[in-house]
């Protein structure tokens, strides 16, 4: 997995039509993230130039803004190096919620763990291990003498919980999480 990281460029000499930034790991905490920056800083061609994110990667879609706080940018590089893209899939639905990554209580970041449900292929295969766990195969089994009569419709299921659920497809795998808490 790669580190996440981002792209902090010097604006004065960006202005200036001069390309003067370096790429910092985002996982780190939020005092080195300014380390790293200060230290790109002083090696401006300008005194007191501010900087502005130009870019990022490994954060699996999520968009951050040029402005975007360093406290969320750590946080997020720090649970995507711990966690992977399930902590990038619940970043994406707590973004949704709040209307944008910067807009994250970062409590809220903290709470992963608990709130994390697990991953699966698809939403049909995330119905059919909720189905069984609530015991609907084994009623339907139980029913031999009118078994014809019913069934159950697993991709109806599938798209009622991909509506009802707070969840984020990444990569190929499906991620489910409860922030009822």
């Amino acid at each position: 997995m790669d580190t996440p990281q981002i792209y902090i460029a010097s604006l004065a000499d960006y202005t200036d039509g001069y390309l003067h930034g370096e790429w910092v790991d985002a996982d780190q905490d939020v005092d080195s993230i300014r380390s790293d920056i200060e230290r790109m800083l002083k090696a401006s061609r300008f005194r007191d130039a501010e900087y502005a994110i130009h870019d990022y990667d490994g954060f699996y879609g999520l968009l951050l803004d040029e402005w975007e706080s360093l406290d969320h940018v750590s946080a997020i590089g720090q649970g995507i190096a711990q966690h992977g893209p399930a902590f990038a899939a619940y970043v994406h639905v707590l973004s949704n919620n709040a209307g944008g990554v910067s807009r994250i209580d970062l409590d809220d970041l903290s709470k992963f763990e608990d709130r994390a449900r697990g991953e699966w292929n698809s939403f049909r295969d995330y119905a059919e291990d909720l189905a069984r766990e609530f015991g609907y195969f084994e009623v339907l089994d139980k029913l031999t003498d009118v078994t014809h009569y019913f069934t159950f419709d697993v991709g109806a299921f599938a798209r009622d919980l991909e509506m009802d659920t707070d969840s984020c497809e990444i990569a190929g795998r499906v991620y489910v999480f409860d922030l009822n808490d």
